[in-house]
């Protein structure tokens, strides 16, 4: 579908029930020659959510048909429009209570988009090489996601992530209600481009493989939805999935001249299609329960073929010599025909082969598999070991693993996301050391060496007298994210961060009854120490118990320890009962604004206190 003009928009859409579910309550709208784009994603049981998702679709078109009032106040009103005649349909069948639908509605004019809010599908858009999310989730987990208190990862698995605030149907509007419509402007021109989408995607594919799979293709929105669509399932298809793309292009220099019947006939059968699916959708909107649903759809099915036939018709019916006999070979029109026929054959010639071309080059694509998996680890799956499945892993992807001890020393690839498929019960253990390389070799867990993009999700990394470890994290001039890890048992310290490349982030992690420090991030190193639990660190191994490499294994540690002042941002982090303090080698101003950000414990009999507190002020931050 293109919209002509100084620029014109390329653009697609798709939807899929996914792999669970048998119906689709997602609704997607792409509309190039208008500017409008939609998706809907219906919620209520019963096929209610398609019926929400039905109702709004058309009632948001029908206000965006008149052109009053500026492009928000048009968006705004068509939203307030459908929420209030949902919540009037959901009063009059007791199968409909409860129904509802979120959406994201982007309309384009002039050198803009106007976009407007409701829910947790999204928007993200292309610009300048930059992706990025605009609309911000109404739920509580996409608000600690967009606040930065939890990663993406983090909130695509959390149990609460299907959870919204906002939703249209709910309760009757007025255009204004706070808290209700995110309104959006931003600039939307050639070369920049915009996706939404519905949370069958985002649930379940990272922005980090929507990225790369718009970058291989950017001027190609058919495939880029049908390569998201099969991610989405490859990686469970838990719910329906719904993608619509669109890019701004920049339009060609010349057009080609229409001849003036042919306009005024293509003209006059587009009028005599919208009129015919406008007269339809106000007709099969008063009808009642699933029938309605049914119906339309098979109405407008209907209504494409007309479509079809009426664009058809020109070779068909007004234009066939069959059908005017003998006379027509020598009529003006027949002129016209001729002339027109001897111009467009090099150009149908070119197209032939183009199509041929096109159609050698997108076959193989549409059999391929999909570009990114979901590689798992343990008993029964994929991959027996960590190491196995990250050897296999390319950048973007995700490696899985499931409950149960690994012992080896796992290394952090480029661009991979590796995550416990249940919260810490995949354990991390050292690899024993035999020999020499006992005496020798630094006992290490996992170590990131000069990659980026990589991140450590929801592990324990624990060492003991039977399976000794040094450091539990080794970060070496590497740009990663540790998260909601518990580290434990670690001689030397259980996180270090050293090289002027590196920058990492430690985030919600339990830092906990390392004899050594809990972490160590020395000069030149930038990291961000964010809500992390970090207790009884410091105590130091007996004598007997010290190994060769660790002449220090002795000595009390610090929870913290900053070697020659490292760039280090610290925030929300709660320390207590670690043997040589909190935090070393802090100069004081930075101590003094450490205090102020973080929980400074004086026993573990304060630590529950000091949760409880944390959570109350998270819920009233949600709310």
């Amino acid at each position: 579908m293109e919209n002509a003009g100084p620029s014109r928009l390329l653009a697609a859409e798709a939807s899929h029930s996914g792999r669970v579910r048998s119906n689709n309550e997602d609704l997607p709208y792409c509309d190039a020659e208008r500017g409008v784009f939609m998706v809907i994603d219906g919620v209520g049981g019963h096929a209610a959510g398609e019926v929400a998702a039905w109702i709004a679709r058309d009632l948001i078109l029908a206000r965006l048909d008149r052109q009053t009032g500026t492009a928000a106040e048009r968006v705004r009103e068509a939203i307030t429009l459908a929420n209030n005649a949902i919540y009037e349909r959901a009063q009059e069948r007791i199968e409909w209570r409860g129904m509802g639908c979120v959406l994201t509605l982007a309309v384009v004019e002039g050198g803009k988009v106007v976009i407007g809010h409701v829910g947790d599908t999204r928007l993200y858009q292309w610009r300048d090489g930059c992706f990025e999310k605009v609309t911000h989730d109404h739920s509580p987990i996409g608000e600690m996601e967009d606040s930065g208190r939890i990663t993406e990862i983090e909130a695509m698995r959390h149990q609460r992530r299907n959870e919204v605030f906002r939703d249209l149907g709910a309760e009757w509007r007025e255009p204004d209600t706070e808290s209700f419509i995110e309104i959006i402007e931003r600039p939307f021109e050639a070369g920049d481009a915009l996706l939404l989408c519905s949370d069958g995607l985002t649930d379940l594919v990272t922005a980090a493989q929507i990225r790369l799979v718009i970058e291989q293709a950017p001027d190609d929105p058919d495939r880029i939805v049908r390569r998201l669509i099969a991610a989405a399932n490859e990686a469970g298809g838990k719910d329906n999935v719904t993608v619509v793309y669109v890019k701004r292009v920049a339009a060609p220099d010349a057009t080609p001249a229409v001849p003036p019947a042919v306009a005024q006939a293509a003209s006059a059968r587009d009028s005599a299609w919208t009129a015919s699916t406008q007269t339809a959708s106000t007709q099969q909107l008063s009808a009642p329960g699933r029938t309605q649903i049914i119906h339309l759809r098979a109405q407008q099915e209907a209504d494409s073929q007309q479509r079809r036939l009426l664009m058809r018709s020109l070779d068909d019916t007004e234009f066939s010599p069959m059908a005017r006999g003998p006379a027509w070979f020598v009529s003006r029109w027949a002129m016209l025909v001729y002339g027109l026929a001897l111009g467009l054959i090099p150009a149908s010639v070119a197209m032939a082969l183009r199509n041929h071309r096109t159609a050698e080059i997108e076959q193989p694509v549409a059999q391929a598999a999909p570009q990114y998996r979901n590689l798992t680890v343990g008993a029964g799956r994929q991959y027996r070991t960590i190491t196995s499945a990250l050897e296999e892993a390319r950048t973007g992807e995700v490696v899985e693993v499931f409950p149960g001890e690994y012992p080896e020393r796992v290394t952090l690839k480029d661009g991979v996301t590796l995550i416990g498929q249940r919260p810490r019960e995949a354990v991390i253990l050292a690899p024993a050391l035999a020999g020499a390389a006992a005496q020798s070799e630094e006992i290490v867990a996992v170590v990131a060496r000069g990659i980026k993009g990589a991140r450590l999700v929801g592990f324990r990394v624990a060492g003991d007298a039977q399976r000794p470890l040094d450091v539990g994290a080794l970060v070496i001039n590497s740009e990663i994210e540790l998260t909601d890890n518990q580290i434990v048992g670690a001689r030397r310290s259980g996180v270090v961060i050293e090289g002027a490349l590196s920058s990492a982030t430690l985030r919600a992690n339990l830092i906990r009854a390392n004899p050594g420090a809990g972490a160590t991030i020395r000069e030149q190193a930038s990291s961000r120490l964010l809500n992390n639990v970090v207790i009884e660190n410091g105590a130091g191994l007996t004598a007997g118990l010290a190994n060769r490499a660790s002449a220090s294994a002795t000595e009390v540690r610090a929870g913290i320890e900053l070697i020659n002042q490292p760039q280090v941002v610290l925030a929300g982090n709660i320390f207590a009962a670690n043997r040589a303090g909190a935090i070393a080698g802090l100069d004081r101003g930075r101590r003094q604004a450490a205090e102020r950000q973080n929980f400074f414990l004086r026993s573990l009999s304060q630590f529950g206190a000091a949760e409880t507190q944390q959570s109350a002020s998270s819920s009233a931050i949600q709310r």
